[in-house]
C-alpha cells in the first residue's frame, strides 16, 4: 500500500490546470475528476488543484499486496459517465461541461451542455470528431466555458 502513496506523491497536475479549474470555479462550474486511473493519482492531482471530489479506481489488496484487481466500480469511459450522471442528478448543476484527452470519454462528452464537451490535447485525434471544440491545453479549454 505504501507503494500507491509513495507514487501518488510523485503526481502532479498538468501546466495549466489550476488556472482552468479556478476559472471555472469562477463561471460558476462545480470542477470534479473522474479517472481510470487509482484513486490515489486522482487524489494527487485534485488536491493542490482544490478539486474536492474525485474518483478513481480503488485497488484491491490482499495480505497487504496488489492482487493486481480494483474495487467495483471499475473506473473507465462508460462509467464514468455513469458517475458523472449521478453528480448531475446529486448538484443540479446549471453548467456542465466535460473535458478530457482520451477517447473512452465520449460518454462523458455527451453530458455536456452545448458547446461544452472539449478535447484537450487528444492522445486520439478521433476524439476532436466528438467534441465541440479541441484545444491544446487547459488555459485553452477556459476559453469555451
Amino acid at each position: 500500500r505504501e507503494d500507491f502513496r509513495s507514487c501518488a506523491r510523485e503526481i502532479y497536475p498538468v501546466d495549466g490546470a489550476r488556472r482552468l479549474v479556478d476559472g471555472a470555479k469562477r463561471k460558476g462550474y462545480v470542477p470534479v475528476i473522474l479517472s481510470a486511473d487509482y484513486a490515489h493519482a486522482a487524489g494527487a492531482v485534485a488536491r493542490p488543484l482544490g478539486v474536492e471530489r474525485y474518483f478513481g479506481n480503488v485497488p484491491f489488496f490482499r495480505e497487504d499486496k496488489h492482487s493486481g484487481r480494483v474495487r467495483d466500480p471499475i473506473i473507465i469511459g462508460g462509467t464514468k459517465a455513469q458517475i458523472a450522471r449521478k453528480l448531475i442528478e446529486e448538484i443540479q448543476p446549471k453548467k456542465i461541461a466535460a473535458i478530457t484527452d482520451d477517447l473512452p470519454d465520449v460518454p462523458m462528452l455527451e453530458l455536456a451542455n452545448a458547446g461544452k464537451g472539449i478535447a484537450c490535447a487528444p492522445r486520439d485525434k478521433r476524439l476532436s470528431g466528438f467534441a465541440a471544440h479541441t484545444v491544446a491545453s487547459p488555459e485553452e479549454a477556459l476559453e469555451f466555458l
